[in-house]
């Protein structure tokens, strides 16, 4: 093949001599004799660089010789092989360029092919041709096979190589204005052939999004609603479009870039814009429209929206509000900037009304665009009145002020505030009218006598208030409301009227009897003075009407009341007075006696008494209220109560010794006068307190009472005096002593002998008594009692300690032992003293015999001394002795030669017990 390395080739013929030569396409090479009928010759690369068919002949040189016939050997072309391409891909917007190819078995005439069809190709050299590639093959985005074909002879075409034409990326919709914040329009981009054909992408193809706005952001809805911001999006398979929306909250015109691994990003400049007001501020009266409106889109000159965009409107006003025409009727809280609408970037005109004054902030706003004026509202005067009194008695005066306001909210002063108050009938101006005040260097009218008053001409400065005041007179009663005129101004229009009301009564009276006190038997008259005063302020008069006077008491009483009438008399103008004789009857009791006046000018008011003459009636009473006493429940024996203080009541009562009242309950303990606590009814018929008596001892306690006729003791139907009380709490004072003395060791083991003694300072011994360990009782001190009985608790114990014994090892079953055996023995206390003393021991018995015994020795003794009985192990037997070993008999028995010939029987018999002491064959086994 084209290409090959250099070889040798083999000639096979006839006549060959040693310097033969080989000829290859006529020249010779060298050429090597093997024999006659075979040459070798060394065939050069060179040889091979062309594929074809060359003559190869064999020369003998002269004399003679001559050259052979032909034989053909061919150089085919190789089949290439591809590697490599440089640039492995371009964009159907890219011009024509030069393609590189790498691989191997290149010849001269090899041909590049271009998605199968051949392009002018150069040769390199045997790896690497170059082929010229037409802008017309990047026409179409797609993946195209890259292959060389090798012409004959061999030759033929390599495996391909894949070249990509990428599509072109293009932002097919147009740039849009937005206000910031706003979401934009759709946003369409499309990969493209060269012609602008969509070139539909296999696979999907994702796409990355930037802005060159550090605000800006993509979203997949037309919403851009947070959860849907992306920072890429993606041409779906078979598809070449994709779609976006953008906002940005700064305005501006950035650049948003679209960008796919492989392709020319897209770009496209987008108007971000804000707000502006397009006028100046202005001034407008409270409840007037103002002069048209008009809001921009600005960036920063007017820009215009690509779509309809709602502007938000709204004052930092309560009052405030907006219109979409020049009266005002019809109210809005927005208006459109739309790209039908003055360029796109106006709203239309917007009117603006307040109805409080002040200098509100207009806002206009979209996304999060917003924008602010402040303008002017001038807001009217305002006025306000009050009565110094709110009442008056007829005659009597009382100021009336006015307080004229320019509103906080202004910030102008206002000119030419003027407004007339006209007086309701029965209220006038009074003589003289003491005004006090000033207003704005306005003209105040008030000509005393006459119903009105006004200003005019005034001047307030900004957040300035003026006050004024006169005196008027009440000329009849009644309620006097009084409203004025609404307050004017030349800048600020008209403002609020103003209301304020004055009772005008008449003149208030009162009424007193005298003396407030007084007694008087049943059927006695008592004289009584009663007064009527003209009490209200300025000149008083005569009170002129009727009285009417009542007697009260409970039950009611028919008491006997003379007539009065009121006359001047010696008392001053303005005081009445007249004397009324009252005859009481029964019951006897407090009888309330109150006046009332009812006046009959039209000057004067009615009054009662506020407080009525106490009028004390009482009949001969000569004996004193019934007493009785009563303390709690004894809580002691024999009449003592055990606790202090020990509480009781005690009670008087007058109903059945004269029905007169009580009027003081006094009680002794013989030596101290005592407190009734909490009494009550004091001053009734029946009337009651708490006792309270303390200290140890005993108490002797007596009370009586006194009645309102002056009769004192405690009348027959009383508790016996003097209740006694005795009061005991301090328990006895209780000792013991010990007769019979404890041993050393704090016990006895014989009976104790215990004595008891018992104190009582106060109510004395009752009894005394002795439980426990033994009882006993005695209404005398001292008690002698014995403790018999056992016990850690009383130290007393007669009962001895007990010395068990034991056997080691214990008896087989058939109380026998083969061994030694040894006894030992325990102290132990039985009467609950504990052990003082324990020195018992025993004993090993280890000689054979029957019923061997062992007695302990030593002793056991109590901490009460009592000694414990010895103890005894008995019934040991022992047996060391085996017994005698058994005897053997054979059946048949041995012949003489000590043989047998048949089966031998051997039986074994016991040859009974051995040793002096014999416990006898228990079992003897044989086998």
């Amino acid at each position: 093949n084209v290409g090959d390395g250099a070889f040798t080739l083999t000639v096979n013929g006839t006549n060959f001599v040693t310097n033969s030569v080989v000829n290859f396409a006529g020249s010779a090479r060298t050429t090597a004799f093997a024999s006659s009928a075979q040459l070798t010759a060394s065939i050069p690369a060179s040889d091979l660089t062309t594929a074809g068919t060359f003559n190869i002949t064999v020369t003998n040189p002269a004399p003679g010789g001559g050259t052979s016939k032909v034989q053909v050997f061919t150089v085919n072309n190789a089949t290439p092989t591809t590697t490599s391409i440089l640039p492995t891909s371009k964009s159907v917007t890219d011009a024509a360029f030069t393609l590189t190819v790498n691989g191997t078995n290149f010849v001269s005439n090899s041909t590049v092919n271009f998605n199968g069809s051949a392009r002018t190709t150069t040769f390199v050299s045997a790896t690497q041709l170059t082929a010229a590639i037409p802008a017309t093959d990047l026409a179409t985005a797609g993946t195209f096979n890259i292959t060389v074909t090798n012409p004959a002879p061999g030759g033929g075409t390599s495996n391909a190589q894949q070249f990509t034409v990428s599509p072109k990326l293009v932002i097919t919709s147009n740039a849009f204005g937005v206000i910031t914040g706003i979401c934009s329009s759709q946003v369409t981009t499309q990969t493209q052939n060269q012609n602008n054909s969509a070139a539909n992408q296999n696979p999907a193809r994702t796409l990355n999004l930037s802005s060159d706005s550090g605000t800006g952001k993509f979203f997949s809805d037309a919403a851009c609603s947070a959860p849907n911001q992306i920072t890429s999006t993606q041409i779906a398979a078979n598809a070449s479009t994709a779609s976006l929306f953008y906002s940005d909250t700064t305005s501006g015109a950035p650049t948003i870039t679209v960008a796919s691994t492989g392709l020319t990003s897209a770009t496209q400049a987008e108007a971000i814009d804000t707000l502006r007001f397009q006028g100046t501020t202005f001034s407008v009266q409270t409840n007037q429209c103002s002069t048209g409106i008009v809001i921009q889109a600005v960036n920063p000159n007017p820009t215009a929206l690509t779509q309809s965009t709602t502007i938000a409107l709204s004052s930092s006003s309560a009052g405030g509000k907006f219109y979409s025409d020049a009266t005002c009727p019809t109210q809005i809280t927005s208006t459109p900037i739309a790209p039908g609408i003055d360029g796109g970037h106006d709203t239309n005109n917007v009117y603006y009304k307040d109805t409080i004054g002040g200098t509100p902030t207009l806002t206009a706003s979209a996304g999060t665009a917003s924008v602010q004026q402040t303008e002017s509202v001038v807001a009217p005067p305002s006025i306000s009145k009050s009565f110094g009194a709110a009442s008056i008695p007829v005659n009597g005066t009382t100021s009336l002020s006015f307080t004229i306001t320019n509103p906080a909210a202004n910030t102008v002063s206002l000119t030419g505030v003027a407004f007339t108050d006209t007086l309701p009938a029965g209220l006038l101006v009074n003589t003289p009218n003491g005004l006090s005040g000033t207003c704005g260097g306005g003209t105040i009218t008030a000509v005393a006598g006459s119903s009105s008053v006004s200003l005019s001409g005034a001047t307030l400065a900004a957040n300035a208030s003026c006050t004024f005041s006169v005196n008027v007179k009440g000329t009849t009663s009644g309620a006097k409301n009084n409203t004025t005129a609404a307050v004017t101004s030349t800048n600020g229009g008209t403002g609020n009227t103003a209301s304020a009301s004055v009772t005008v009564t008449t003149r208030t009276t009162s009424t007193t009897i005298s003396p407030l006190t007084a007694s008087t038997p049943v059927g006695t008259a008592a004289t009584l003075t009663i007064t009527v005063t003209d009490t209200d302020s300025g000149p008083a008069s005569n009170p002129v009407g009727t009285l009417a006077v009542t007697s009260t008491s409970s039950p009611s009483n028919t008491d006997s009341i003379s007539a009065c009438a009121l006359t001047q008399g010696a008392n001053p103008v303005g005081t009445v007075s007249c004397q009324v004789n009252v005859t009481p009857t029964t019951p006897f009791a407090v009888h309330t006696i109150n006046a009332s006046f009812t006046a009959t000018d039209s000057v004067h008011a009615n009054s009662s008494t506020t407080t009525g003459a106490a009028l004390t009636v009482f009949n001969p009473d000569t004996k004193p209220p019934v007493v009785t006493v009563t303390f709690s429940a004894f809580d002691g024996q024999n009449g003592w109560y055990v606790h202090s203080p020990v509480l009781g009541t005690v009670s008087a009562d007058d109903t059945t010794t004269g029905n007169s009242n009580v009027t003081a309950i006094s009680c002794t303990d013989g030596v101290n006068a005592l407190t009734v606590g909490s009494p009550t009814g004091i001053g009734t018929h029946v009337a009651s307190g708490s006792l309270s008596i303390s200290g140890e001892g005993t108490h002797n306690i007596s009370c009586q009472a006194t009645d309102s006729a002056g009769n004192t003791g405690a009348f027959t139907g009383s508790t016996a005096m003097p209740v006694v009380v005795k009061i005991d709490t301090v328990a006895p004072v209780l000792s013991a002593t010990r007769l019979t003395a404890a041993n050393a060791n704090g016990w006895n083991n014989t009976n104790v002998n215990v004595e008891f003694t018992c104190s009582d300072s106060t109510s004395g011994l009752a009894s005394i008594s002795a439980t426990g360990a033994t009882t006993g009782s005695s209404t005398t001190s001292p008690l002698d009692v014995t403790v018999t009985s056992e016990g850690s608790g009383q130290s007393v114990n007669g009962t001895k300690p007990v010395i068990t014994g034991g056997r080691t090892p214990a008896a087989n079953a058939n109380n026998w032992n083969n061994t030694n055996v040894t006894v030992s023995f325990t102290c132990a206390d039985t009467g609950g003293s504990g052990v003082d003393t324990n020195t018992v021991a025993g004993a090993t018995v280890s000689t054979e015999g029957e019923n061997q015994s062992v007695t302990n020795t030593g002793s056991c003794v109590d901490k009460a001394g009592n000694a414990a009985d010895s103890s005894t192990v008995s019934g040991i037997n022992i047996d060391k002795t085996p017994p005698n070993a058994p005897t053997a008999v054979r059946t048949p028995a041995a012949n003489a030669n000590g043989w047998n010939n048949t089966d031998v029987s051997v039986s074994f018999t016991s040859g009974g017990d051995a040793g002096t002491v014999q416990s006898g064959v228990d079992s003897c086994t044989t086998g």
